[in-house]
C-alpha cells in the first residue's frame, strides 16, 4: 500500500494483532505511491506512517529499508525517496538497510519489467537482510 492509503494503518494494526510476536519491523515503501509528489508529499506521509508504527509497536525495533534500483526513467524518484528515508532515519535514530546499492550492483538480475528481480536477484537481496541481522544484536 502507498503511505497515504487511508486503510494502511488499520490494515497494519489488524495484521499486528494477529501475530504472536515480532522481533523487528522492516519498513520499505518507496516504490508504492508514485502518485505522491516527492518534494511535498512523500516524506510527510512516510514520516506519519513511521510515527504511527513507533507509537503502535513500542519496544519493537524499526529498521528502514531503502527501495531497490529500477531500470526505468523514474529511478531518480527512487533515489530522492531513499534520501528522504535517510533523513528520517537520522531524525529518529533508526537503522537503514541499503538494498538500493545491493540491487543496483545486481541490476542484471532484474526481470523484464525493470522493477522486479529474478529468483536469484531476490536471493541476493534476502542475503543482505540476513547479513544485517547477523551483524547486530537486539
Amino acid at each position: 500500500r502507498a503511505v497515504d492509503n487511508p486503510y494502511f494503518k488499520d490494515a497494519l494494526a489488524l495484521f499486528a494483532r494477529q501475530e504472536e510476536r515480532r522481533d523487528a519491523i522492516l519498513f520499505n515503501n518507496g516504490l508504492h505511491g508514485f502518485h505522491l509528489d516527492d518534494t511535498t508529499e512523500f516524506q510527510s506521509y512516510y514520516e506519519d506512517m513511521l510515527r504511527f508504527m513507533m507509537e503502535q509497536f513500542k519496544g519493537t525495533p524499526i529498521i528502514l529499508v531503502l527501495s531497490t534500483f529500477i531500470a526505468k526513467k523514474s529511478v531518480g524518484r527512487v533515489v530522492a525517496r531513499n534520501q528522504s528515508v535517510y533523513e528520517l532515519a537520522e531524525k529518529y535514530k533508526l537503522p537503514v538497510i541499503d538494498l538500493y546499492s545491493v540491487s543496483k550492483d545486481a541490476q542484471a538480475l532484474l526481470s523484464d519489467d525493470g522493477i522486479h528481480f529474478t529468483g536469484e536477484g531476490y536471493q541476493i537481496l534476502a542475503a543482505e537482510v540476513v547479513k544485517y541481522f547477523n551483524d547486530i544484536s537486539f
